[in-house]
């Protein structure tokens, strides 16, 4: 009796795997909508600010904010942000620059920015961007299409 069971499981067709179909399209979903932000939100705002922030101003170091982050082997690392002070049309303004250090930078020490006559308070630390800032953020969501697709392939072929 359980030869014939088995016997007739093994001659029946198997269908589509519903579940591994609806992952697959999820991934391919997902990837389509952080392209999508990344061509139509990310880079834009990217140029945006380097098309804005226009006026060179020299900032001074007046204080090192420390901080605990994690690497990403789980290494905890003790990094530093650094409190900026920098005169925009005799209006002085403070604040914290996101350029993460491992070292306090001396207080004193000048660093160039990139300051939105509009906006004092906008500015970035450099207006050039790099291949590496342009490619990343497509590279991510095209490699979370691809295994989408890929998987989706992979599991419409097995079930043939």
């Amino acid at each position: 009796m359980n030869n014939k069971i088995e016997s007739e499981r093994d001659g029946m067709k198997k269908g589509i795997n519903i579940k591994n179909v609806i992952v697959s399209l999820v991934f391919l979903i997902i990837g389509i909508g952080m392209l999508l932000f990344v061509l139509f939100v990310v880079l834009p705002a990217m140029t945006h600010n380097a098309e804005v922030c226009t006026l060179e101003v020299e900032a001074v170091v007046i204080e090192n904010e420390p901080y605990w982050t994690t690497t990403g082997d789980g290494e905890s690392v003790r990094r530093y942000r650094q409190i900026g002070e920098y005169t925009v049309d005799n209006k002085k303004i403070t604040l914290t620059i996101t350029d993460q250090k491992t070292d306090p930078v001396p207080e004193g020490t000048k660093i160039t920015l990139w300051v939105n006559p509009d906006n004092p308070y906008n500015f970035i630390n450099s207006r050039e961007i790099n291949l590496i800032d342009i490619v990343v953020p497509i590279a991510i969501p095209i490699g979370i299409m691809l295994f989408g697709v890929l998987d989706l392939v992979f599991n419409l072929k097995k079930e043939q």
